[in-house]
């Protein structure tokens, strides 16, 4: 399954990754290098730069 987000100003299509019992683990987008984790709450990304290293930034979850 893939779900669009906005990161800054570009729209990235992630992909979900489930472990051998079919939960969510994380969601990513290869193209982009980008891996998200939503857990309890907070969103953390991990974005792989082009440079080598490796940016994370965390936020808290929309509430609905």
């Amino acid at each position: 399954m893939f779900f669009a987000v906005r990161l800054g100003h570009e729209v990235i299509e992630m992909q979900d990754v489930k472990n051998a019992v079919g939960k969510l683990v994380c969601r990513i987008d290869t193209r982009m290098g980008i891996v998200e984790i939503i857990h309890k709450g907070c969103k953390t990304l991990i974005c792989f730069q082009s440079d080598g290293t490796v940016r994370v930034v965390n936020s808290e979850t929309e509430q609905p």
